[in-house]
Order: structure tokens, then sequence, then C-alpha cells
């Protein structure tokens, strides 16, 4: 995952303003940060790590030199947590019959998960001719428990679904897809276990004077990929 640094500036900056702060980049500057973050001492900046804290606060101090006021509250770090599922069981049955367990994604949060006709879950059905992915999209960003039944007619992208499994927020609800057509009766039994990963936005904020409302919104992100278990001329470090 890519976590993301903001600077969110109000679109108030009028033309004369921009060319007065025209000198504020130099190049010494942009090689000093750019030659901190990329130094040894942060060790690659893995997302997860103590590393990745080091340069969040490293951000932090840059931004508060700069003048920059946080987004909400107090802190310029918004910290969430995320979950990376690892399947353990599943069981998919349909009309009183096993069924292929790869036509059936779970996405959830919850460690042990059984779900049939009358657990109150909400009825999606995604037809051929429909976009797939933006359907499940919505589906999956409704907040709401959810199981979807998709036309065979998308088989061949089905498991390019799974994608949406790898890396979840921690949420009461879950979502169902299923390939294939409705049956009478079924149950879905399924049961993860999870790694959880804290991670931290950084968040800066530059106001402006004539629209309060108004965002022009500057990102990146900070993490990059660790320390690599194989050396490449002695450096381990990316």
């Amino acid at each position: 995952m890519k976590l993301t640094l903001l600077l969110l500036v109000l679109a108030a900056t009028t033309t004369a303003c921009a060319q007065k702060e025209s000198n504020v980049i130099n190049v010494k500057e942009v090689q000093r940060i750019e030659s901190t973050l990329a130094s040894d001492g942060m060790r690659g900046r893995r997302a997860g790590t103590p590393d990745i804290d080091k340069a969040a606060n490293f951000i932090v101090d840059e931004f508060k030199k700069a003048g920059l006021q946080p987004f909400q509250g107090n802190s310029f770090l918004q910290q969430f947590t995320m979950l990376r599922p690892k399947l353990n069981s599943l069981k998919y049955e349909a009309d009183g019959a096993d069924a292929d367990t790869r036509n059936v994604i779970v996405i959830t949060s919850q460690p042990d998960l059984k779900v049939d006709e009358k657990s109150g879950y909400q009825i999606e059905t995604i037809a051929t001719g429909e976009n797939l992915f933006q359907r499940v999209q919505s589906i999956v960003r409704s907040n709401k428990n959810t199981i979807a039944f998709i036309d065979n007619g998308f088989a061949q992208n089905f498991s390019r679904l799974m994608g949406l499994e790898r890396q979840i927020f921690k949420s009461p609800n879950s979502t169902i897809l299923i390939l294939g057509s409705r049956p009478k009766q079924f149950t879905v039994k399924a049961e993860h276990s999870f790694e959880e990963t804290k991670f931290a936005n950084v968040v800066g904020v530059l106001p402006g004077k004539s629209r309060k409302n108004e965002y022009v919104i500057f990102s990146g992100h900070y993490d990059h990929l660790g320390i690599a278990r194989q050396p490449l001329n002695g450096d381990s470090i990316y």
C-alpha cells in the first residue's frame, strides 16, 4: 500500500503570490530532504515498521518549519490500521450440495463468518453487460452486509476481484461475492486470521485567504520497500 503525504493548499493563491513564492524551492533544500528520506538511517521506510515512523516524524518537522498547520486537531498524523486477511477455510453449500469455493470471495474482518439466505444480508445481482469492477467497488464501499451473485459471463475476470481482500479496513460489515446464479438455499462459512499493520498519513495545511472551503491537494507516498533479503553489491537497503 502506498501511504499518502498530503499538502492541502486553498485555491485562493493568486498569481502574484505564486510569483512571490517561486524562489522558496531550491536545489539544496530538495537534495537535503530527499537525501534524508533516502538515507540508510531510514532503512527503506517499509510500511508498518519503526522506520516509516521515523520518516513520518521527519516530514512532520519539515511541515512545522514550513509554517503549515495540522488538517484536523493538533496532530499532523492521521493514524489508522489495516488488516491483511489469511483465509484458513471456506465452505459453500448451494441447495444442499457442496459447491466450488473457487467461485466465492469473502471480504470480511470477522474471524469466523457464517452466512445463509436467512442472515439478513442485502442481495445484489450483477448481470452480463454491467461494469463488473465498478459495481463490486460500489457494493464493497456501501458499508452494508451484502452478498452479490455475479453472472457466469464474468467467469474469466472473477479471480481478479480477489485483490479486494488482500488488505482491508476493520469493519463490522462483510461482502460475499459468488459467481453464478442465486440458489434457493445457500450457506457460506469462512474462517480467517488477520495481520494488523498500523499506518499514518502526514497532512499539512497552508490556509488560503478568499476561498476557505476550497482545497488544492498535493499528494505523494513516503513509504518504500524496506530491506532486501539478498544484498545487491553489498547493499540491502532499498
